[in-house]
């Protein structure tokens, strides 16, 4: 075998051995950055929101909390609508927003159910007429 051959596949092997070292310490550190992330998500998901409703096209008044993987709609009111929806939006955004339950114009408490929503993901509790296509109101939590 030549030399420049031994020389090269001696290097190459050495490349490899070390580059596996890194990966391995990056792939250590990509765990725990992972493990610190699901911690935090957990954390944030069990805070409590709260916001005001505004109304939209429509009228829409009252408050909204989310605590404990739900929504909860307190001296809840609203234009009345053929198919009204509460959603888990961004900023009003329906189409990437999460559709939740029908919602009753005229009951002032109501509850609702968001277990394994990603709260990162929305910034606004939206009242959504799906029949008209038309955001009646949101509220934006914080």
């Amino acid at each position: 075998m030549k030399p420049s051959h031994l020389i090269a596949t001696a290097s190459l092997t050495a490349a490899l051995i070390l580059g596996g070292c890194g990966n391995k310490e990056k792939e250590e550190k990509h765990e725990h950055d992972n493990k610190t992330e699901e911690h935090q998500h957990s954390n944030k998901s069990h805070k409590t929101l709260t916001g005001k409703f505004k109304s939209g096209e429509e009228h829409v008044e009252g408050n909204a909390k989310i605590e404990n993987g739900k929504i909860m709609l307190t001296d809840f009111k609203s234009a009345k609508g053929p198919d009204l929806y509460v959603y888990l939006t961004k900023d009003g955004n329906i189409k990437e927003g999460k559709q939740l339950e029908m919602v009753d114009y005229n009951k002032p408490e109501q509850t609702f159910d968001i277990q394994g929503a990603d709260l990162d993901k929305y910034n606004e509790v939206t009242i959504y007429c799906k029949k008209a296509h038309v955001i009646f109101g949101a509220a934006k939590v914080k």
